[in-house]
């Protein structure tokens, strides 16, 4: 009707898959609502639901990395149809037939209630509650596949596990988003000019229960009943974060030639302590749009021509798996303690990390110089942009006293660096009443860790300061061994090594100088781990 739109979809995939007992079902519903009380006020009332359905083996070999990887000189049948033990009793082929079964059941069901109103002319007054619920279900239940004798088909050679296990988590999340937002526009002769204002408020809740037991007699029985009392076991988690915002933007426009874009944005976040829980991000961008000049219209024609320059800074809350990264938590055990001459297993409680109150945002700070070219009536199509990003109050744990008895802790100290460019082409034609676009991009960026408090992570991908992010981090090589070079006695790794082995340099030592050996005090910073020239 006039003042009722609506708009209603579903969707359903089913997809199969090349490798056994793997299947992926999935349902989309959608209902979209728009009413117009008047030409001043609106509603919008929509509602989704989706639903998937998975399946795939319990078993958590790869099925095609495992067929991939083992010889074909191994079996995977006997002549008379029973399973072979492949390789030392590895078989995927097997694993994904018998070896039992991980389904899930995914929903989610969500909402979006908002409602619009324009009081005077350009001014537009939002307000949207949108809720959504999630319930998850996943059901693993691995089986013991005993693979027999070629010979002697009662005779049990490998098995895969000792008992039958059942492991059934359910996943139950629920968010809710509320925004209401103020959009206030007008012109003033050739000058243009936009003006927002909002708030923003997320909170999300989750919780998982995980229960399980061994020892299932009846494999096709997979109810936790069924299983052996004596060997089961329990787990639980539950977590809760908000996350509020008060945000602004100014934009400007004269002439379609000078833009200006002021933004601010308040954030606050429950991770942090109440202290430490806001952070204000602001960034501004600008542009000229030279080819909209007088001047240069007669220079450059139909070209357009446009460079652009923006600082600004980003925040980011989710610095830690934790939730509540600043809390200190208790590990509850169970210990053994004499009493009296009786043993008691009680429970305890330790603080092994002493997490820090002052943890706060991470936070990027970018700069970007950009361009946009267009050429051969807007069918060629140039972008060129340069940026250097630096992140600091990078969470790091810093080694604290050893005779404090706890762990290194966490604190917002490291520092990053990252400089990189991007250049995209395209372009857009049509031959006869056939349209084509083509595009092309590459890019190269490198990332270089500054501040790490003195502290350097030495494993195969290393944190050091002054090295790139992630350096890789191993051994010299200097070729290949001769017998020349083992008659010379140089440095070795095990001293088993022979002609046509790899050669490594002897760097240094325990006392920091070459010592005729090669261990870990030789490894060293080689090459960066980030791919470059990206296309």
């Amino acid at each position: 009707s006039e003042k009722l739109k609506s708009n209603a979809s579903i969707n359903w995939l089913e997809q199969g898959s090349l490798t056994p007992n793997n299947n992926y079902k999935r349902l989309n519903l959608r209902l979209n609502n728009n009413y117009a009380f008047t030409e001043q006020v609106s509603a919008i009332f929509d509602v989704n639901y989706k639903r998937a359905i998975k399946r795939s083996p319990s078993q958590s070999t790869d099925d095609i990395f495992g067929v991939y990887r083992i010889a074909p000189i191994w079996d995977d049948y006997y002549q008379d149809g029973r399973y072979a033990p492949g390789r030392s009793g590895e078989n995927p082929v097997a694993l994904a037939n018998l070896g039992g079964t991980l389904s899930g059941e995914f929903n989610v069901l969500g909402a979006r209630i908002g409602l619009e109103f324009e009081p005077i002319k350009r001014l537009k007054l939002k307000a949207i509650v949108a809720p959504t619920l999630g319930f998850d279900r996943e059901t693993n239940f691995k089986k013991v596949v005993e693979y027999t004798d070629v010979l002697d088909p009662s005779q049990v050679i490998f098995t895969s596990g000792t008992v039958n296990t059942l492991r059934e988590t359910s996943h139950n999340q629920e968010t809710l988003n509320i925004q209401a937002t103020a959009n206030y526009d007008f012109a003033y002769k050739e000058n243009k000019f936009e003006f927002l204002a909002g708030f923003e408020d997320n909170r999300e809740k989750t919780e998982d229960l995980t229960q399980g037991r061994d020892g299932y007699l009846f494999p096709d029985y997979t109810l936790i009943n069924s299983g052996s009392p004596a060997i089961q076991t329990t787990a639980g988690y539950a977590s809760e974060t908000a996350l509020r915002s008060y945000f602004g933007r100014i934009a400007y426009n004269f002439k379609d030639r000078y833009h200006l874009q002021i933004n601010g944005r308040y954030d606050g976040s429950s991770r942090f302590a109440a202290d430490y829980r806001w952070g204000f991000f602001p960034s501004i961008a600008g542009g000229w749009t030279l080819s909209e000049e007088p001047f240069a219209k007669k220079i450059l024609g139909n070209t357009y021509l446009k460079i652009r320059a923006s600082w600004g800074r980003l925040g980011n809350q989710k610095i830690s798996g934790n939730s509540y990264p600043y809390i200190s938590s208790v590990t509850l055990a169970n210990n053994l303690f004499y009493d009296n001459g009786v043993i008691k297993s009680l429970t305890t409680g330790d603080v092994r990390t002493q997490n820090i109150k002052d943890l706060s945002w991470e936070t990027t700070e970018s700069y970007n110089l950009g361009l946009d070219l267009k050429l051969f009536r807007e069918r060629l199509a140039i972008t060129a942009e340069g940026y250097k990003k630096n992140t600091y109050d990078l969470l790091r744990s810093i080694p604290i006293l050893s005779y404090i008895g706890l762990n290194a802790s966490p604190q917002n100290v490291a520092e990053i660096q990252t400089y990189g460019w991007d250049l995209g082409l395209s372009w857009r034609d049509k031959v006869g009443e056939l349209k084509y676009h083509i595009e092309a991009n590459v890019s190269d960026s490198k990332t270089n860790v500054e501040d790490l408090k003195g502290t350097k992570d030495l494993n195969d991908k290393a944190l050091i300061e002054g090295q790139e992010f992630e350096v890789y981090y191993g051994y010299k090589s200097l070729g290949f061994l001769t017998q020349k070079d083992l008659d010379n006695k140089v440095a070795l790794i095990s001293g088993t090594e022979q002609p046509g082995d790899m050669r490594y340099a002897d760097i240094s030592g325990p006392a920091g100088i070459p010592d005729g050996k090669i261990t870990g005090d030789d490894r060293v910073p080689l090459k960066s781990s980030t791919p470059h020239y990206v296309f």
